[in-house]
């Protein structure tokens, strides 16, 4: 079934059991990924946030069924407590988590950019295009 976004995804199958994200778009998810629907956003982003602590973490493992892997019932996912803080602190939350998926984006990004660089550079230099100046010796001594 279509999930209307926001909606709060969360693995209940596997090595990655209570992995938690936040869909932002029109999605579906297959049966090893629970969701919850019809929240505001910053219920939603305060919601991840509170399933990805260690408490609800070890919560989530603790219900886990084991076989051959960890697996959670829908029913046993669904009855769950989470604590529910009041609506001024799940806004904070949900502002706070925000705004450390942006720096983690922008961190990726800048990583990316960086690493067009090195491969870049490391090209250049392996080809013999640039000559590394003598006067660069002196970081080698740094460096052993």
């Amino acid at each position: 079934r279509l999930l209307a976004p926001p909606a709060v995804l969360q693995v209940c199958i596997g090595a990655t059991v209570g992995k938690v994200a936040v869909l932002e778009v029109d999605g579906c998810s297959n049966q090893q990924i629970n969701a919850v629907v019809g929240l505001k956003p910053e219920d939603a982003h305060a919601l991840a946030a509170l399933l990805a602590t260690p408490p609800a973490q070890n919560l989530l493992r603790s219900i886990a069924g084991i076989t051959t892997l960890p697996i959670v019932k829908k029913s046993s996912w669904e009855a769950m407590e989470v604590p529910w803080p009041r609506r001024e602190s799940r806004i904070v939350l949900a502002d706070l988590v925000t705004r450390l998926d942006a720096v983690a984006v922008e961190a990726r990004n800048v990583e990316r950019v960086l690493d067009g660089l090195r491969a870049a550079l490391v090209s250049t230099l392996m080809a013999g295009d640039h000559e590394i100046p003598a006067s660069y010796d002196r970081f080698l001594v740094g460096a052993a």
